[in-house]
């Protein structure tokens, strides 16, 4: 059996430690610089994101690793990270698509 622990914090704690949480979530799942994540997906019995979206939206947008955040109205965060947050990022991938690129030319 896992034992389970409680944490007491304030607003402010949880929805720092939530922004950082989903921030790590999206970039070790990041695809070409983006991720997308449901707030919905961190719910627990006594949290529920969604009714948090706008500061999330706020800490999100101001972290130094996000290019761009977008959360519309179905609690998707769309996530746009910096390249050098992007662990999956093929250096390879640009260059190839500049060669098809000036092949068009």
């Amino acid at each position: 059996m896992k034992e389970k622990f409680k944490v007491n914090m304030t607003k402010e704690e949880m929805l720092e430690f939530y922004k950082d949480k989903i921030i790590r979530d999206g970039i070790d799942n990041c695809l070409e610089f983006s991720s997308i994540i449901s707030l919905k997906d961190y719910d627990s019995e006594d949290i529920k994101l969604e009714n948090y979206k706008d500061e999330i939206w706020k800490l999100i947008q101001e972290d130094d690793r996000v290019a761009d955040v977008y959360i519309n109205d179905e609690f998707y965060i769309d996530m746009v990270f910096y390249i050098d947050y992007c662990q999956d990022y093929d250096e390879d991938y640009d260059e190839d698509y500049i060669e098809v690129e000036n092949e068009m030319e």
